[in-house]
Parts: structure tokens; sequence; C-alpha cells
């Protein structure tokens, strides 16, 4: 299971609905992000993608953050965002150029 510091950096509190938390922590946390075969940087990359792909963009801000506490960093992000842009088109990846803006803000904050 990822570190709670990562599901709370990731997910924010959550506080106003328990049974949320208590899902997304013990199924999804417990469940894909769990298994063995794929380190959790590697998961952080496709979660990263699929959002992306999805424009699930207050998501997208969440799995960046907590991708680039794993380790990835902004030139891999950037990478990611201008390959899926042949993918998904321009929309999807300029929704994802802001949201990493976004992300290098708060950090820096």
């Amino acid at each position: 299971m990822a570190p709670k510091a990562l599901r709370r950096r990731a997910h924010g509190s959550l506080r106003f609905d328990p049974d949320l938390e208590k899902f997304i922590c013990e199924e999804l946390y417990g469940g894909p992000w769990a298994r063995p075969g794929i380190e959790m940087k590697t998961r952080s990359f496709i979660t990263i993608a699929a959002l992306i792909a999805t424009s699930h963009v207050t998501q997208l801000e969440a799995h960046m953050r907590m991708g680039m506490s794993l380790g990835i960093t902004e030139d891999e992000i950037k990478e990611v965002i201008l390959q899926l842009a042949y993918y998904t088109g321009a929309p999807c990846a300029m929704e994802a150029v802001y949201a990493l803006d976004r992300v290098k803000a708060s950090i820096a904050a």
C-alpha cells in the first residue's frame, strides 16, 4: 500500500466523506497500487498518462505532485505530455501543461 503521506498528498483530506476515503485508501491504494510487478514510480507514470488522456485535471494535479514525490521529474512529465499530445490531441495536452504549471507554482509557494 502507498505510504499514508503519499495518499494524503495525492488526494487531500477527504474528511467530508470517510467512506470514500476508506474506499480509496483500501481498494485503490491497497489494490492496483500495491500489486507486485511494477514499481510505484512506473504506476505513477501510467496514472498521469491516463488522467491526461481523460482530462481529469484535478486528479492529474494530485498525481503529478505524488509522482514528483516519487522521483518523477518535471522534464519526464513534459515528455509524457508531448507523447500523449499525438494520441489525445492538443486540448488534452494543453490542459496537462496548465496543470503542471499549477503544480510547480504550488510547490514553489
